[in-house]
């Protein structure tokens, strides 16, 4: 059973970026396009997992942002992207993938710090089998042609499967770690928001570069 399903043609309402044009706040996507350079996320910097880049971010229709994604639990769900990249300079020790943010449920009151965790297995940067041009100073030297890409991310209910991205240590009193491994599953649950980041790990640069194109983007059953 198809969920959700939205294309560029369509406008991808609710879907934005956060490129260094629009620090710490997000851009919609015009024609489904996300691009490069993008705004570097500190917020779960080492101790956390590392800098972020956020290519691509949607809120579930409970939350208190332009929504556009359904009211359901991801277990059983997949996420696919059917997209068209140009000039993609992923860093060496980067990874691009799906990213799922939740409140913690187990807070008294539900004033609890936000939990965020990114999921390694089937990251979107082993599906792309990405050809990276040659580097220099941390910018591409090349820019590669467009190449249509079909991606398809099942959330996963394995808690290895996924990375905590806790917090640095100036934004503590807003994110968390994820320490329990039954928590993951509550995460994909309750769910805020979810979408496509690179995680940069302890070196805020070099970025991710590059374009990419939307053309639809779809959450369905596992079948």
């Amino acid at each position: 059973m198809i969920h959700y399903s939205d294309t560029a043609a369509n406008g991808l309402y609710g879907w934005s970026a956060y490129t260094s044009a629009a620090p710490g706040g997000g851009s919609p996507l015009i024609n489904g396009v996300s691009q490069g350079p993008y705004w570097v996320d500190p917020n779960h910097a080492p101790p956390g997992a590392g800098y972020l880049n956020i290519v691509a971010v949607a809120y579930r229709a409970t939350a208190p942002a332009p929504c556009c994604l359904p009211d359901i639990s991801l277990r059983g769900k997949k996420i696919v992207f059917d997209m068209t990249i140009e000039g993609i300079d992923l860093p060496a020790n980067a990874l691009l993938g799906v990213w799922v943010q939740a409140a913690d449920v187990r807070a008294k009151n539900g004033q609890g710090r936000m939990m965020n965790i990114f999921q390694a297995r089937n990251a979107i940067c082993e599906q792309l089998l990405l050809q990276r041009p040659y580097r220099r100073g941390g910018q591409s030297t090349g820019w590669t042609p467009p190449q249509h890409r079909v991606v398809e991310v099942p959330f996963s209910e394995t808690p290895r499967d996924w990375v905590s991205l806790g917090t640095s240590d100036a934004r503590a009193d807003t994110y968390g770690h994820v320490e329990d491994p039954s928590v993951y599953g509550e995460v994909l649950d309750n769910w805020i928001d979810l979408g496509i980041i690179s995680l940069l790990g302890s070196n805020a640069t070099p970025g991710l570069l590059g374009k990419f194109t939307f053309n639809k983007i779809e959450i369905s059953d596992v079948v």
